[in-house]
């Protein structure tokens, strides 16, 4: 098993940068890439970290498998929605 990769209960965001390009990443192949609330808060804390790097010319999003997303993980995200709990940290790009 590759300790790197994500269970595909989670998911992950992976940031990286390439020259003057931030690349972010969104790796959950075996969901159809659909976003957990971890990769939500990852995603918000990649676009921040995009936004406040001033080397990096654009951001391209990237998605690991056959499909870019499938949208939102419902069972995973429907609490925090019915419970109004935040999905983006303070101070993190929405």
């Amino acid at each position: 098993m590759d300790m790197d990769r994500p269970s595909a209960d989670e998911g992950r965001i992976v940031q990286d940068t390439d020259g003057d390009i931030f690349l972010i990443g969104i790796d959950r192949p075996e969901k159809r890439n659909g976003f957990t609330p971890a990769m939500l808060r990852g995603l918000a804390e990649a676009y921040t970290a995009y936004e406040n790097d001033d080397h990096c010319r654009c951001a391209v999003v990237w998605a690991e498998g056959g499909h870019f997303t499938g949208g939102l993980d419902l069972p995973k995200v429907a609490p925090y929605l019915a419970s109004g709990e935040r999905l983006f940290p303070d101070g993190c790009i929405d």
